[in-house]
């Protein structure tokens, strides 16, 4: 006969693990509109070009959507959201460089833009815009990948270059 009392810590380990494998899923899963109107404004700035600043940025060629950038970014974004912060540092002391290289991207150069309160994604990317230094960082030609994600209220953009 088993005796159930026994098999309780092994019940709540297993409903523990699918929980964080839920939560996890749930981290990286983006809705694809947001992928693909993110995709979409940054790339018609690129190709427009514009003035970040003071500094008048050329038409550079467009970025691709990566999804290990992707994954970075929705990490983050959980963080600063589950911690009430906003800062281009994680609540563990990682920079961006840190946060993609956990996700397996091997970048030869790599950015981040962040922004809070915005309802859309074309609303966020004009915000990235009128701030010089997330503008320059959309328009910088050494980038050519980009992964973001929205949780709640908080943005996060991740532009990299993969190392040959």
């Amino acid at each position: 006969m088993v005796n159930r009392r026994a098999l309780v810590p092994l019940y709540v380990l297993g409903i523990m693990f699918y929980v964080l494998i839920i939560n996890d899923v749930k981290v990286v899963a983006q809705d694809g509109a947001i992928r693909n109107e993110i995709l979409m404004e940054v790339n018609k700035l690129r190709k427009e070009g514009c003035t970040c600043g003071e500094e008048k940025m050329p038409p550079v060629m467009e970025v691709t959507w990566n999804d290990k950038l992707e994954k970075a970014a929705a990490k983050h974004a959980d963080d600063l959201f589950k911690n009430s912060r906003f800062s281009h540092m994680g609540n563990d002391g990682s920079e961006a460089s840190d946060r993609v290289e956990k996700a397996g991207y091997k970048w030869s150069a790599v950015g981040e833009n962040i922004g809070k309160g915005y309802a859309t994604a074309a609303q966020v990317v004009n915000g990235w815009r009128q701030s010089p230094g997330h503008c320059r960082n959309m328009m910088d030609p050494s980038f050519r990948e980009i992964g973001a994600a929205r949780k709640g209220e908080i943005w996060v953009l991740n532009l990299g270059a993969w190392r040959e």
